[in-house]
Order: C-alpha cells, then structure tokens, then sequence
C-alpha cells in the first residue's frame, strides 16, 4: 500500500524518530534541542512488541538513533553501526577464541581490507577503525545494515514460531551526498570542487554564508537523485533477503522516512530550517502480510507517526496515546509538524563560522497544519503566517495569506493552529527551549 499524503511531523532526525517510536508529537515527547534523549517514562513501539513476545533487533547508521541516546529501549539487540564496526558484532558470536578465529577468517574472504586491519590491531600494530565515516560514505554503513538483517533473519529461518521485530535506519540520502561508483554520473558528472563544497564541513553553511551558483544547486540535486536511486537498489535487497529466507509473505514491511531535504526550493537547502513540504512530505510504503488484502494507492491524509497506533492495533495492545491514528481505517483530520529548536542551533553554527551572519528570518521556530481538504498553514514564532491550496499547490509556491478571496479560510486556519498549538504544548516547548538555549549561552 501506497501512502501518497504521508507528512513527518518534524523535519530533523531525533523528534521525527522519537515521534514514530512514541506516536507523540514533538512538543508531547520533548526529543528535542538540548534534549535529545527518548523519554524512558513513555511508551516506545520496541518495548510494548517486546512485552507481545517478539524478539527486536534495531539497527542505526545515525548517531543520533543510538544507544546513548536511549533509542535502544526495548530490543533484544541494538547494533550502533556509527558507534563500532560490524565486524567486532560478528567476532562476539564466537563462544571462544578458535570460533573467534574462524569467523575472522570468514570475513577475510568477503572483506580483506578491513579484516586485514583488525589482524594487525590484535598484534597491537595498529588501532582498528571501521573503513567509513557513516556521514561521508553513507553506503559502506547501509551495506552493513543490510548484513545484519541477514544475519538476523537466518537466525530465525530455522523456526516456524519465532516472532519478531527489526528496525533499520540508513542514511543513503542525508548529507554528505556521495554514492558508490556504480550510482555516479547518472544525472549529473562528478565534478570534485563542488564536492568539496558539499562536504559534511561546508554543507549547507556555505550556501548561507556566501551561496550557492545554479551549477551547484543542479549538482547537489542530481547527487541526491542519485543517492534515491542507490536507495531503491538497497530496499531491493532488503525485499530479497526477506525472500530467500521465506518471510516476505508474512512480514509487515514498513519503509518511511524521518525528513525530507531542502535543494533550493525557498532559497533554502538542508532540512532543518523550515516546514516546507520538500521537508515534511516523505515515502510511507507499507506492504502488509499476504492474508491482508491490502494493495494499491491511499490518498488519504496521513503521518508517519501513526506507524505506532497501526502496529498496535494489529497487536490488539491498548493505544496509550491518541495523536497516532490508525493507517488501517479512516484520514486524519489534521496533520501537524514542528519545528521548536533546531532553526536557533543553526544560527549559533552560522556565527561561529562568520560572526557578522545576520540570521534570516525564517531561522525560528515554526509550527504548521494540514486539513484534511489539503489546505496548509505555515505560522512562525514572530506571528509571520504563509496559507496554500495543497490540492493546487503541493510544493508551496503561491501564499495566498493575503489574497482577499480566501480571507475566510485564512481565519479558519488561524484558528485551528492556534487551537493546536495550546492542545499540544508546542506553544510551552518553545519557551521551555529558548530558556534553556540562553542558559546555555549565558
């Protein structure tokens, strides 16, 4: 099933994360800013398909979705792919050092380099360190995602009764965008000066202390495009995998993402400066087990975070909050997304690089509303409201605040974000983080 409306309720990693674990919107679980911690006093999906009997593998290429920051709450086993190599996680099967040994030799014949690398560092020769920054070289940390997903589902292909759960997080398609060779120089060549422009130092900083030419924002697009398409051939592994070891017809497979990213659109690149739709309007592909029945296109309104009430409601587990809704029965009414700290972060970044920056003034909190007819509304912390006819205008090019035909609904949608912002504490939250940002600074 095809979820065509499906809108993250934050455009960064942590409260987005936290959202899909929870089912809470961010201003409710406070993932956020100088508090990037799952919240253990709330309910997470791991814990309660735990508590069901399932046995839960989670597995992440982002930092940010580890076990420091208490997202390995409730599995059996979290493997920090950022955090250490793979190859230490294989060796631990081993029940002594012969077995140790022979598993070495294993990953020898399918990896030389890198078990070449950790042989020397047993004789002290030197310090062994995965062959990849996950944040320069996505690719190399998805394949090992990929790898512990086989050795997860083999474990389990000898037993008709095992129930579980597996989390994966890759990062193919965040910055630095630099796919492998063979997704390279299919919409746009390599050109190595505009590379380093876009590296993991330089981007998006660069672009809002200096900018960007047409030539390399067309780059970073079709490096992006490029690194979809790597992703699609790597979803094609997951589904094989699944496959071969004969669960494919009887797994729930959900594949979504956390945000989506700016590439010019607004005058604004990255994803965590605005609630634009580029940002918020991400894939939910849900392929339910075969006695389902359920194929084909939703166009219904929808968010990611109702992954959680979903799952749930298939355990038959109590639903312990109501801001996630069911993908299984009716739209939602409104879809809300946040944006509470991370806008302030920025700038502090930006001056530390150039102190005489003078931050835009969309470089604040937002908060932003869809109704089920597809209208949006954008409000920012300073009051500024942006209004648009999503069923004519998806990508947000014509505001229509001011446009006197619409007045009507203008007050409508004011009402309505106004209302929500209350309901759900965002206007609270952004208090609460700009006190504990000047504490901080003080």
């Amino acid at each position: 099933m095809v979820y065509k409306y499906c809108f993250a309720p934050a455009p960064w990693t942590s409260p987005s994360h936290a959202s899909i674990f929870t089912g809470l919107y961010p201003p409710q679980h406070i993932c956020e800013g100088f508090n990037l911690f799952l919240d253990r006093n709330l309910f997470s999906l791991p814990e309660i398909l735990r508590d069901f009997g399932y046995k839960t593998y989670g597995c992440s290429c982002n930092n940010l979705i580890s076990k420091f920051f208490q997202f390995d709450r409730g599995f059996l086993n979290f493997y920090d792919i950022f955090y250490r190599p793979l190859l230490r996680e294989y060796l631990n099967q081993g029940l002594n050092k012969i077995e140790r040994v022979k598993l070495l030799l294993k990953w020898i014949t399918f990896d030389f380099k890198d078990g070449l690398k950790y042989l020397f560092s047993c004789f002290h020769l030197t310090e062994y360190m995965p062959n990849y920054n996950v944040y320069d070289f996505s690719f190399l940390g998805s394949l090992d995602a990929i790898r512990y997903l086989n050795y997860v589902l083999k474990s389990h292909s000898y037993s008709d009764t095992d129930i579980f759960f597996i989390f994966l997080n890759i990062m193919e398609t965040h910055a630095a965008f630099n796919p492998p060779k063979q997704y390279r120089n299919i919409f746009v060549k390599d050109h190595n000066s505009f590379d380093k422009e876009l590296d993991q130092d330089n981007y998006p900083l660069n672009y809002y202390l200096c900018g960007y030419s047409d030539e390399l924002l067309h780059y970073l697009t079709g490096m992006y495009d490029q690194e979809v398409l790597c992703t699609d051939a790597l979803l094609c592994k997951i589904v094989a995998i699944l496959k071969t070891y004969g669960f494919y017809d009887n797994t729930l497979l959900i594949i979504t993402a956390d945000h989506g990213e700016s590439l010019g659109e607004h005058n604004i690149v990255e994803h965590s400066y605005c609630l634009y739709n580029e940002n918020l309007h991400v894939p939910l592909i849900v392929k339910y087990p075969s006695y389902f029945e359920l194929k084909g296109l939703d166009e219904k309104l929808r968010q990611n975070l109702d992954i959680f009430h979903t799952i749930c409601e298939i355990l038959d587990a109590p639903i312990p909050y109501d801001s996630s809704l069911s993908l299984l029965n009716n739209s939602r009414k409104i879809a809300l997304s946040y944006l509470i700290t991370e806008p302030i972060m920025k700038i502090v970044c930006l001056l530390q690089r150039d102190y005489t920056f003078k931050p835009k003034t969309f470089m604040q909190p937002h908060i932003s509303l869809i109704t089920k007819d597809f209208w949006k509304i954008i409000k920012r912390r300073d009051g500024y409201i942006e209004i648009y006819d999503l069923n004519k205008d998806l990508y947000e090019t014509n505001n229509l605040t001011n446009d006197p035909n619409f007045e009507n609904k203008k007050k409508e949608l004011e009402n309505l974000i106004d209302k929500y912002s209350k309901e759900t504490g965002y206007d609270n939250a952004v208090i609460k983080q700009e006190e504990d940002i000047f504490r901080y600074f003080d």
